[in-house]
């Protein structure tokens, strides 16, 4: 059964690259629906086929094959190998942060769950909770945002409110509170050595 699922799910990828290539607007789960009735696949439960979708949608989403969501997308994604690429520098990945849907999002946090070890309920709500907050989401492929207008921290990538604060570094750019707190706090180890 295992080995079925799995024949599945790579025929489901495989379906949804090519309809994609065709028609943008088409999602994962139009793949996994082809997949079935070309692989024969046996009768599911719902559950179980919820399941699937997620499984489906998790692995399009790792390949970076699914389609972007439009521009008024409520959050942003940033894989982790493009901040890697600029040594961490989030000002530098600004107009690289890619829109992606509610769903999309919730299919993230999803597969968070897994690899935090808590229930489900409680990463969601602490993900929405740090979120609204203009926080930046941390997860193991990437970073995860809510989509604002406010001035980004170039420091964490996180949304600045209010007047933010001046980095002691250059005594010029301005970074979010959080970020401010931890360079003065920096500062006053340093002093006590």
């Amino acid at each position: 059964m295992i080995e079925k699922k799995q024949q599945l799910i790579e025929g489901a990828i495989k379906a949804f690259e090519m309809l994609y290539a065709k028609d943008k607007t088409v999602t994962p789960e139009d793949g996994l629906v082809w997949a079935m009735e070309d692989l024969g696949a046996p009768d599911y439960t719902h559950e179980e086929y919820e399941s699937l979708v997620h499984s489906v949608n998790s692995a399009c989403l790792l390949k970076g094959i699914w389609s972007l969501a439009p521009n008024n997308a409520p959050y942003e994604y940033l894989p982790v190998a493009v901040l890697d690429a600029v040594y961490g520098d989030f000002s530098a990945c600004e107009g690289k942060w890619k829109g992606i849907s509610e769903s999309q999002y919730n299919v993230f946090l999803t597969a968070l769950c897994c690899v935090v070890k808590k229930p489900e309920e409680d990463v969601i709500r602490e993900a929405n909770e740090l979120t609204a907050a203009g926080k930046v989401l941390s997860i193991p492929i990437g970073y995860i945002r809510k989509t604002t207008d406010e001035k980004k921290c170039p420091k964490c990538g996180a949304s600045i409110f209010g007047i933010g604060a001046l980095s002691r570094i250059d005594n010029k750019t301005v970074i979010c509170s959080d970020c401010g707190t931890t360079e003065a706090l920096e500062d006053y180890g340093g002093c006590i050595q």
